[in-house]
């Protein structure tokens, strides 16, 4: 009589994985997000002096200071960026290490 019920975990099991697999691994999503926010600060500084130009145009800054608000918007950039980086490298060693675990 039970012969034809199948457990859940039978039933799961046997269903297709969604996605890919790679997207589905732990630490993706925040890898990419950092892809994303490396991404943004470059474009942002690459345009950070027309940002600190148009701050002084629009009346945001004064206008004897415009050149010192370009140094601190390049300055906070280059400190997002060095955040990045580190976190960047810590999950490609986090995932190094758990490759080589994986290897051994």
């Amino acid at each position: 009589m039970t012969e034809g019920c199948r457990t859940p975990e039978a039933t799961r099991s046997r269903l297709p994985r969604l996605g890919h697999s790679g997207r589905l691994r732990s630490g993706t999503r925040t890898f990419t997000m950092l892809l994303l926010g490396h991404f943004l600060v470059f474009v942002l500084a690459m345009s950070h002096d027309e940002i600190a130009l148009q701050a002084v145009e629009t009346g945001w800054i004064r206008p004897g200071r415009g050149e010192l608000a370009e140094l601190g918007i390049g300055l906070v950039l280059f400190v997002i960026w060095g955040w990045l980086s580190v976190h960047l490298v810590g999950i490609l060693n986090g995932a190094r290490a758990a490759s080589h675990d994986e290897t051994e």
